[in-house]
């Protein structure tokens, strides 16, 4: 290696966006950015350890990892953490298989179960949970997206033994990983939350023109501190765009109440109705809490009068799906939410929805406006 001075913000990593809504960015990573996401993780566990005397410590076995090294999580979260604070994974390879986990759970004695909704929705759902011993599983953790408050439930009532059941944190590639974090007994009062910002982390909700909003407000979720990436690789325009005045626009729309974070969608995923603005994210949360609906997305289609009517994709595990399940969905849906919610356009489909390699629903490709060009192996 060249005899170089190295500085603390150089470059160290190019971590890529998961492209969900286009074409993925290359993310620069710096030693800043990983010296203060292992500051942000002992935080974490140290304040775990105060809340929950004697619930947190000497879990005895391994940290499932099961995201990929080319993801933020895989990086940060597994593969640093091992070096940085002697954190014990066990890493997984190959196709994501849900037996093939609590096999492992069985085998090494597996204390921490973690990785997106996707993978934790197939693990507390599988047919032959019971048929495996988990008791060594004290906690359950993840990101990638919003963790539904039925989701949480599930995984408590699966795990029943497990002590800290449910703990969250939200972040982009941009901010390595990390912005919020949120314990059981946090998710436990506020279930749609994503938890209060971490120390080093600036949370403000602004308007589309920047300017920040009162609290309550639902705006763009604004991110600042030394995690955040200083830009994309070999894309100012981006960089300019996305990172102003030291501040990141993820993209998400949400808002602050009482200290904590709720996100409520992607800015890309807003659908405008009639100048009325609906957030995909609460309408696939009552989807999912249905009994016949495995997975959904909602979009939004053109209209000529309304600019945009609301479209609910859903993955059914009936192989002939009736109109009288329209219907049903129709009045699920209306029970909870506005008129305006409910979707007037409807496609059921067996087939699993698209996802790229680290378990996120492709909006542009359900919406067909890119193809699907992923294999699963």
């Amino acid at each position: 290696l060249p005899a170089r001075p190295i500085t603390i913000d150089d470059p160290a990593a190019i971590l890529f966006t998961s492209g969900t809504t286009g074409r993925p960015r290359g993310a620069i990573q710096t030693h800043r950015n990983f010296f203060s996401y292992l500051t942000c993780a002992y935080m974490i566990g140290a304040r775990q350890f105060l809340r929950f005397p004697g619930e947190s410590m000497d879990v005895g076995g391994p940290t499932l990892a099961c995201s990929p090294l080319f993801h933020v999580s895989g990086l940060h979260a597994c593969a640093v953490m091992a070096v940085g604070a002697g954190i014990n994974h066990l890493w997984t390879t190959g196709r994501y298989d849900a037996e093939k986990i609590l096999r492992l759970t069985e085998e090494h004695g597996i204390a921490r179960w973690g990785g997106v909704t996707t993978q934790l929705w197939r693990l507390v759902e599988h047919p032959r949970l019971a048929d495996y011993d988990t008791s060594s599983v004290v906690s359950i953790g993840g990101g990638g997206s919003v963790w539904s408050p039925e989701l949480q439930e599930i995984c408590r009532t699966a795990l029943p033994h497990a002590r800290v059941s449910v703990t969250i944190g939200y972040g982009l590639t941009e901010s390595s990983g990390l912005a919020t974090s949120a314990a059981d007994d946090v998710l436990r009062d506020y279930p749609d939350s994503v938890g209060y910002p971490l120390p080093i982390v600036g949370v403000r909700i602004t308007d589309e023109g920047g300017r920040e909003l009162d609290e309550g407000a639902v705006g763009n979720v604004c991110l600042s501190g030394p995690m955040i990436t200083p830009g994309y690789w070999n894309d100012p325009a981006a960089t300019a765009e996305t990172i102003r005045d030291g501040w990141l626009r993820t993209g998400d729309y949400g808002y602050v109440r009482d200290g904590l974070l709720f996100l409520v969608s992607r800015r890309s995923d807003l659908i405008i109705r009639g100048g009325e603005n609906i957030y995909p994210t609460e309408i696939e949360q009552r989807l999912d809490a249905h009994p016949s609906v495995a997975e959904s997305a909602v979009v939004g289609v053109e209209h000529r009068e309304l600019g945009q009517e609301v479209k609910a994709v859903v993955v059914v595990d009936d192989e002939q799906p009736g109109t009288d399940l329209i219907g049903e969905l129709e009045a699920w849906v209306a029970d909870t939410l506005a008129d305006i919610k409910v979707p007037a356009h409807w496609e059921l489909r067996t087939e699993p929805l698209p996802r790229n390699a680290t378990g996120k629903i492709l909006k542009q490709v359900v919406q067909g406006d890119a193809d699907y060009d992923f294999v699963e192996e």
